[in-house]
C-alpha cells in the first residue's frame, strides 16, 4: 500500500503567490503595520500632542482635519501632509475639544487603500469608419492610490473622549513610493493649531 506522496511549495509558487496576496490585501480599507523605524521610535519615546487651541468637531461627525496648520471641514489636500484628530463618539451636538496635553499611550503603522473613480475620457465624434475605443471602467481597472499613516492613541484625564491622532503623508499610487510622514512633515501639518512634545519639554497650552 502505497501512501501518497507530499505536495511540497516551491520557492517559485511561494514567489508567485506574493503578488496575488498583496492585491487581495489592496482591496481593503487599511493594513497594519508595525515599522521600527527612525519616526516610529520618536513617536513613542514619551510623546505627547500638545492642542494650543480649541477644535470644533461638527455634528454628525467624530473627526476633524489638521493640514498646513488650519482646520479643515472639506476634503482635504491628497497631495500634502495631513493629521486627523478623533473623538470616540458621533453627537448631534458641535463637540468642543479644548487646549490640552494628550499622552500618547500607543503608536503603530497602517497603510490606507483609496480606490479612486477612473477619470471619463473626453467624447469624441465619429468620423467615418472611426472607432474610439474605451474601457467599461471595471473595478479592477480603476486606479487605487496609497497613503502611509501613523494611528496614535491618545490619553488626557480631562477630555477622555479624545481618543486618536492619525497623520499621513502625501498619496502616491506606488507602494514603494508612499511614504509616512516625518515628524517634520508632521509639525507642518499640525501648525500652530498643535505639537508633537515629549513630557519633559512640554509648553503647557
Amino acid at each position: 500500500m502505497h501512501s501518497s506522496p507530499r505536495r511540497s511549495i516551491s520557492w517559485c509558487q511561494l514567489l508567485l503567490f506574493v503578488p496575488v496576496a498583496a492585491w487581495l490585501v489592496a482591496g481593503c480599507a487599511s493594513v497594519s503595520r508595525h515599522p521600527a523605524t527612525s519616526t516610529w521610535l520618536q513617536l513613542r519615546d514619551d510623546m505627547n500632542l500638545v492642542l494650543h487651541q480649541a477644535i470644533s468637531i461638527p455634528p454628525g461627525r467624530s473627526t476633524v482635519v489638521i493640514q498646513q496648520g488650519e482646520v479643515i471641514y472639506g476634503g482635504r489636500n491628497r497631495y500634502l501632509p495631513f493629521c486627523e484628530l478623533s473623538v470616540r463618539e458621533l453627537a448631534d451636538q458641535p463637540q468642543l475639544i479644548q487646549p490640552d496635553v494628550f499622552r500618547i499611550t500607543a503608536v503603530r503603522g497602517q497603510t490606507l487603500y483609496v480606490q479612486r473613480p477612473a477619470m471619463p475620457l473626453p467624447q469624441l465624434a465619429a468620423l467615418d469608419s472611426f472607432v474610439l475605443a474605451t474601457s467599461a471602467g471595471s473595478d479592477d481597472s480603476l486606479p487605487i492610490d496609497i497613503t502611509e499613516t501613523w494611528r496614535m492613541r491618545l490619553a488626557s484625564t480631562t477630555q477622555p473622549w479624545v481618543i486618536l491622532l492619525v497623520c499621513g503623508g502625501e498619496e502616491d499610487n506606488l507602494v514603494s513610493q508612499a511614504e509616512p510622514p516625518t515628524l517634520e512633515q508632521i509639525g507642518l501639518a499640525l501648525g500652530s493649531v498643535a505639537s508633537l512634545q515629549r513630557a519633559k519639554m512640554i509648553s503647557r497650552p
